[in-house]
Order: structure tokens, then sequence, then C-alpha cells
């Protein structure tokens, strides 16, 4: 985990009933499980969520959250996006869909990391949200509903598992 010294300053907030016990809820989910083999995922998601002001930061965050759980150094972004479509869709129409609009997530992420200046703020804005999105969804979705996947503490052998399954 980050070292607390290198976190930002907050400000406490006062939880309502229903967060605390929202809070509880993961407390119990988590409780256990592997979550050191999903890399920096929480971190960056945090990070995208909470830090980063720029949208280009935080894409490029939320997109590494996808990288961590499903990554790997071949075919990453049909890999990353077939596994992610696996386990965020239920029907092969809705992943087909997904992986569209997941791919175009990456191609806007390439072309940030690689220095395209061609691009427009609104278009990162919008990567930027359907990054967090699923990224958000697909924690939630290892966590709660898939925590067999952190067996793997391997990203590759994990999307292997889940596309192949």
């Amino acid at each position: 985990m980050t070292e607390i010294a290198r976190l930002r300053q907050r400000t406490p907030t006062r939880l309502s009933v229903e967060q605390a016990e929202e809070w509880e809820r993961w407390i119990a989910v988590l409780d256990g499980l592997a979550l050191e083999n999903l890399g920096h995922a929480s971190q960056r998601l945090l990070r995208a969520i909470t830090e980063r002001q720029d949208p280009v930061d935080a894409l490029v965050d939320a997109v590494i959250v996808w990288e961590s759980i499903f990554g790997t150094h071949s075919e990453i972004t049909f890999r990353v996006c077939a596994s992610l479509a696996r386990l965020l869709c239920h029907t092969l129409e809705e992943r087909l869909v997904f992986m569209k609009k997941a791919k175009g997530v990456y191609t806007m992420r390439s072309k940030i990391v690689h220095g395209a200046s061609d691009v427009k703020m609104e278009k990162i804005s919008e990567s930027r949200d359907v990054a967090v999105q699923v990224a958000i969804a697909a924690l939630r979705a290892v966590l709660q509903e898939r925590p067999d996947l952190l067996a793997f503490a391997d990203s590759g052998k994990r999307s292997e598992h889940i596309m192949l399954e």
C-alpha cells in the first residue's frame, strides 16, 4: 500500500449510517482476499477518482487498473477488453458493444501516452469517465462475485482463465 506520508491531506468526512454500513459490507468482502495479486489496481483507481485533476492522468490511471486485473505482455488490448467484457457483460451482444467502447478508450489512452497532439480534451474526459466506471465495476465484480480470480497472482493467467471458462 501507499505510504500515508505521500498522500494528499484530506479533511475528515462524517459518514451517514448508510455509508458506514456500506464500509462494513466492503470490509467483510475484502477480509481474507489475496488483494496483493491485483498489484496497484486499488491505488490507481483511488488516484484516478480523488487525486487526479487532469483528465489525462485520470484516464491513464484508470486503464492501469484494467491492466492490473487482466493485463499481459502480448495482445494486451484484446486480452484486457475481452476479459473485462466477459466479467461485466452477460450476453454476446453486450460483450461486442462493450469491446468496441473499451477499445476506443484504449486507443485514446495510447494516443495520450505516445504523445499525440490532436486529441480533444472533451474526448479525453469522456474516455476518462468510461475508464473509471469500468475500473470500479471490474474491481467490484472481482472482489464480490469472482474472488476465485484472485488465486492467480499473474494478471495474464487471470485473463486466460476468465476468457476460456
